[in-house]
Formats: structure tokens, sequence, C-alpha cells
């Protein structure tokens, strides 16, 4: 298994799992961007391991998910990325989508989830 760091913007492969935890332990070292609206959380990470099981393609790196009202929302939404600049990305994309679904919608937590659903299910 191959481990990294993240120095600035740049992931790093690091030889020993034990460099890649001491990073883990900083929650500042792998917290990308943390954005509340409404009931909504979204949260972007670092991820010290390569998350893409084995596939074929760059190593996945990073992960954003969604916590509603306290529960955690994952089941709802989670996506992965390879790079940092597709991780602010994405969160970015995300945050959007909630302050327009909030904006639009009187049940702005259920139909947040459905529309972030739809969105992990394109390609």
């Amino acid at each position: 298994m191959k481990y990294f760091i993240l120095e600035g913007r740049n992931v790093v492969e690091v030889p020993y799992m034990e460099d890649a935890m001491m990073a883990f332990l900083n929650p500042g070292s792998r917290v990308i961007a943390r954005t509340v609206v409404g009931e909504v959380t979204v949260s972007t990470v670092f991820l010290i391991f390569d998350h893409s099981m084995g596939t074929a393609g760059p190593p996945i790196l990073f992960e954003t998910m969604c916590f509603a009202g306290g529960e955690s929302a994952a089941r709802d939404h989670m996506q992965r990325y390879s790079t940092y600049d597709e991780a602010v990305s994405g969160h970015n994309t995300v945050v959007d989508l909630i302050h327009h679904q909030v904006s639009q919608s009187e049940d702005a937590t259920t139909d947040i989830m459905l529309k972030l659903a739809a969105l992990r299910e394109q390609p």
C-alpha cells in the first residue's frame, strides 16, 4: 500500500505509514474545506492512502461527504477525487447546489439529499 501526505496543494508519496499517520493526526493537514449551509455540512478531506481499491488510473486521495441534521448523509452523497484542485472544485459544486436548493425549497434537507444522490449518479 502507498501512503501520501499533502505539502501545500501537492501530494507527496511517503515511504512509511507512520509518516502519513503523523499528518493524519493533524486535522489542519487534511481538511481541505468545510462549509455549513443550513442543516447540511459539506466536508472535503485528504485521505492518506489510495482509495481507488486497485482500479486502473490515478490514486484517489480526496473525499467530499455531506452530513445533514447531525446525521451522516454519506449513503446519499460522497465523491472522491485524485487531485487537490478536483477536490476543491467538487466541494464548491456541492456547496453551490445546496445553496441553490435551500433558496428554492421549504423542505431543503430532503430535497438536497435527493439532488446530491442524482449528482453522484452522473458520470
